[in-house]
């Protein structure tokens, strides 16, 4: 909720989606990709504002819409990569480290137990 935001917020992190707007997943579940073409130029934006500042060199991907929108924008070496099977690694790209992981929803609850991801996020984010 807004206490965690605020929480986020004071430890120096950025956070943003890469949609940037709403896309009903009620006939399909995953976003369509001209959809997340549409959104990149945004998502571009704020990489290059994350990418201009000196100890800001860390990402959380979230799912696997935010790691396909990210390899679009040419982080080619997470191509080769899904979070759900990678949930929990440290994949390196443009200059920047970049933590995969699936949405941290119930349905997903395997990933970050079986993984131990709660502890490998607090480490890469140095808490």
């Amino acid at each position: 909720g807004y206490e965690g935001l605020c929480k986020f917020r004071s430890m120096g992190l950025f956070l943003t989606d890469a949609i940037k707007c709403r896309v009903s997943k009620k006939v399909v579940r995953t976003i369509p990709k001209a959809v997340i073409r549409n959104c990149l130029k945004i998502l571009r934006l704020e990489i290059d504002m994350l990418a201009k500042c000196k100890n800001t060199k860390k990402i959380i991907v979230l799912g696997e819409t935010a790691r396909s929108a990210l390899a679009m924008l040419g982080f080619e070496e997470l191509r080769n990569y899904r979070v759900a099977k990678d949930c929990g690694r440290v994949v390196e790209s443009k200059g920047f480290k970049i933590f995969l992981c699936t949405l941290p929803f119930d349905r997903n609850g395997r990933y970050w137990n079986k993984w131990e991801v709660k502890e490998k996020l607090k480490s890469f984010l140095n808490i």
